[in-house]
């Protein structure tokens, strides 16, 4: 029957009473040697070392991460369309009005906010809106779109400010 150390932790497996590693006394041990990390539980072996706490703090973190990315898609699907995703550079201001209003007309009928891009408009200039989930900055040259620049915005589904500054050319 194998034996235990208990001051080097050695098991000897022959018949001796002094341990061959420190020289203590051995005593008989009904429990099986020790595999891989020093015998214990999974849990016992994750958590006793460095790396196990290491390894489980990374797996807490990914699962985190998971999770909080699962939430974030999750409150993000009842909205409406990606905004910033449909408008390029190269558009036309009047294009980009329709993209950014596109629900159905107002009763009474009234200027809708796409109606303030004009289809005949080759100034110069900045589109600000806010709506969406979304604050763009879209600016423009000769009525075209160069540049698109995206934050996100705590303001719900539909438009909430536009500001358009046009320099004539």
């Amino acid at each position: 029957m194998p034996k235990l150390c208990e001051s080097c932790a050695h098991f000897s497996d022959d018949v001796a009473t002094i341990c061959p590693a420190c020289g203590a006394a051995l005593r008989p041990n009904e429990a099986r040697p020790p595999s891989g990390w020093g015998g214990g539980g999974v849990a016992a072996r994750l958590f006793g070392s460095p790396l196990g706490l290491v390894v489980v703090f990374v797996v807490i973190l990914a699962v985190a991460w998971a999770v909080g990315d699962w939430m974030t898609a999750a409150a993000n699907s009842g909205q409406g369309a990606d905004t910033a995703g449909r408008i390029r550079a190269g558009m036309h201001i009047s294009e980009v009005g329709r993209v950014l209003d596109d629900g159905p007309a107002p009763r009474p009928s009234y200027p809708r906010p796409r109606d303030w891009f004009p289809a005949d408009e080759f100034g110069d200039g900045t589109i600000n809106y806010e709506g969406d989930g979304v604050k763009l900055t879209i600016e423009f040259v000769g009525g075209y779109v160069t540049a698109v620049e995206e934050a996100p915005s705590s303001l719900g589904p539909g438009p909430h400010s536009y500001k358009m500054v046009v320099r004539q050319r």
